[in-house]
């Protein structure tokens, strides 16, 4: 294993990162609590609760990142589906 030195002002500065990303990603999961399991989301409502684009949100879906449906010609996305999302991507306390 390799040691590696690192700047003390660019640890800090790395540790607010993930705090600032893990207080993120608890209130957009927040945020979807309020929505009941299994309710459709348009594509607007996803990329508010997430805080992207819709082009990006469309990357996402593109890429199979985000499961979604299509319903009478409109994108829709599951509640379940977004929350999965962003739980799959918390990175843990090391």
């Amino acid at each position: 294993m390799r040691t590696v030195e690192i700047d003390e002002d660019i640890l800090d500065s790395m540790f607010e990162h993930i705090e600032y990303l893990h207080t993120l990603v608890n209130s957009v999961l927040d945020h979807l609590k309020v929505k009941k399991a299994g309710e459709w989301l348009t594509s607007n409502e996803v990329a508010k609760i997430l805080r992207i684009s819709t082009a990006t949100l469309h990357n996402f879906k593109q890429y199979g990142k985000i499961p979604f449906s299509q319903i009478e010609g409109r994108i829709m996305y599951l509640t379940d589906d977004i929350a999965n999302y962003l739980s799959s991507q918390r990175i843990k306390n090391m």
